[in-house]
């Protein structure tokens, strides 16, 4: 356990300091005791200091900086309100850390997911079912393509070379049926096991 204690003139000093203990190796705890004690010169109204904060997170968060708000006493800010993603909270911290006049931060700003964490995991099961489907349509799609191109092919050597063109298709023709016929087992299977899957999500109790 390691308690740092005195006196620093700023409290970008005093975040430092902490920031310092933390990266020595072998510190588990840390109690934070400097007291931060401001030249007569650095020493700011509470208005002022609530002003400068809310213009610092509204630099860093301009789409989320209304849902924040700064409350200053004796130098000393608390930011209270929700965010959606924990960058966010760390983010609007980081904005005042650095304010002239400032004597230290509490962040109680509360995370508040816009999407429950049971419809984001519904969301990637849709995403993933969804995938597979079109995956199966791109195996269709590829196979007929290569039958177009096998087509002309076959019907460049048949006008060409007769006989020659005769023995190649019938090997192209069966190598392709092998093939195809491969390729719907396997489709046939994974679509199988997408509907059992479908089935058993469907037939799952859900909270309301």
């Amino acid at each position: 356990m390691v308690t740092l204690t005195g006196f620093v003139r700023s409290f970008s000093e005093k975040y430092e300091a902490e920031r310092g203990a933390k990266r020595v190796s072998g510190v588990v705890g840390l109690a934070n005791d400097i007291e931060v004690r401001l030249p007569s010169s650095e020493e700011r109204p509470d208005p002022e200091i609530a002003r400068e904060a809310v213009s610092a997170i509204k630099s860093q968060l301009p789409y989320t900086f209304e849902h924040i708000t700064p409350v200053v006493k004796n130098g000393w800010v608390t930011l209270e309100g929700e965010v959606e993603w924990n960058f966010q909270r760390d983010l609007a911290e980081r904005a005042v850390r650095r304010l002239k006049g400032l004597r230290g931060v509490t962040n109680l700003i509360h995370i508040q997911p816009r999407i429950a964490p049971s419809e984001v995991k519904r969301k990637i099961e849709e995403a993933f079912r969804r995938s597979a489907a079109l995956e199966a349509g791109d195996h269709g799609r590829w196979w007929m393509g290569l039958g177009g191109i096998l087509s002309i092919v076959a019907g460049v050597l048949l006008g060409i070379m007769p006989l020659l063109g005769a023995i190649v298709l019938t090997w192209w023709l069966g190598i392709y049926a092998m093939a195809l016929g491969l390729t719907l087992l396997v489709l046939a299977y994974r679509l199988r096991s997408q509907r059992h899957t479908d089935h058993l999500h469907d037939a799952t109790p859900h909270a309301a």
